[in-house]
């Protein structure tokens, strides 16, 4: 491709946000407001690194070749990029530079954003490492609900999830509650990683259960100073997916994503006393009612003379799902 003929990214930029749905698509993964995309296109202002970096990221079907067009204004960082894209599976390690933009990140990021934003860009990382090729795979983080007096820790939730088809590109609307029953759970309660490579025929000593297109799948503990707060769990489309190399990548991300964690979530795994959970399919309807309950308990945190925060009334409505979940009557098979 003669890149001297082409547009320059900020033209091609211009193009794509044409559209208003693909304007709105990328002001939202990029965390920015249209006027800023606008300023872009405009050549009144420049994204920061991590924020080009992102772009990229957006727009997977176009990377290569906006990676070319930011060759004329960001040599630097294309040559960067290109190097690490030329680090093989045999040492498999997270790049410098993706250290270096987290950190970055993690001093200009306001605290109560840091555990989407860096969270969602570990995973985008993790994913575009773990299935260069794209085959399908899916990237999640799971936190742990929070200990309850004399009961401790009995579930993991669902926050932050990314996927390659035929997993949706953003799982955030598909996460449900984990328990003993899932991979997540026992890395979580034993503090080591897990994994089955051929969930569908129940091998290995950690079963877990599977969803339609997992077929291997690890779950690594997300640990700090011997204390646990979630897990990051990888699912492949493929069957012995994850060799060695793969499961030394998997745990180098699930030491990166402690630093989306505030410290008081650290509880100490002896807490962990994780209950069974329901299948996914039983949770989705008791799941779907969290808005109409945060909306309820809102109205009436308005008329109390100490409120909560918004924070905290989300938790509220997560642990009253937590337990009507815990307490729903056995299911046939369990």
């Amino acid at each position: 491709m003669n890149v001297q003929n082409s547009p320059t990214w900020r033209e091609w930029l211009g193009q794509r946000i044409a559209d208003p749905q693909e304007r709105k698509r990328i002001t939202k993964a990029l965390g920015v407001v249209p006027l800023t995309l606008t300023r872009w296109v405009n050549g009144g202002a420049s994204p920061r690194k991590q924020t080009l970096y992102r772009l990229l990221d957006c727009v997977p079907d176009q990377r290569e070749h906006l990676l070319a067009l930011y060759q004329r204004e960001f040599p630097d960082m294309v040559s960067l990029i290109r190097e690490e894209e030329m680090n093989p599976l045999e040492n498999p390690v997270v790049p410098h530079s993706f250290y270096r933009r987290i950190l970055h990140t993690l001093t200009t990021t306001p605290q109560q954003l840091i555990f989407h934003a860096i969270g969602d860009l570990i995973l985008q990382e993790a994913l575009k490492q773990l299935d260069p090729e794209r085959k399908g795979m899916s990237v999640v983080v799971a936190r742990c609900m929070p200990a309850q007096p004399g009961k401790g820790v009995r579930s993991l939730r669902e926050c932050l999830g990314r996927g390659t088809a035929p997993w949706p590109e953003s799982l955030n609307q598909q996460m449900v509650f984990l328990g003993a029953e899932s991979l997540a759970g026992a890395a979580v309660s034993s503090g080591h990683i897990r994994v089955n490579q051929a969930l569908k025929k129940n091998y290995g000593q950690w079963p877990g259960y599977y969803s339609e297109w997992e077929e291997s799948a690890v779950a690594a503990p997300i640990l700090r100073s011997g204390c646990v707060a979630g897990c990051l769990s990888v699912a492949s489309v493929l069957p012995d997916y994850f060799v060695s190399q793969r499961l030394d990548l998997i745990e180098q991300y699930a030491e990166l994503l402690q630093l989306i964690f505030t410290p008081d979530e650290f509880i100490e795994i002896e807490q962990c006393h994780l209950q069974v959970m329901p299948q996914a399919s039983y949770q989705s309807d008791i799941l779907a009612t969290f808005r109409h309950r945060l909306y309820e308990l809102m109205r009436a945190n308005v008329q109390v003379k100490q409120p909560l925060s918004l924070l905290e009334i989300e938790q509220a409505v997560w642990q009253l799902l937590e337990e009507e979940l815990l307490e729903r009557p056995a299911m046939p098979g369990e």
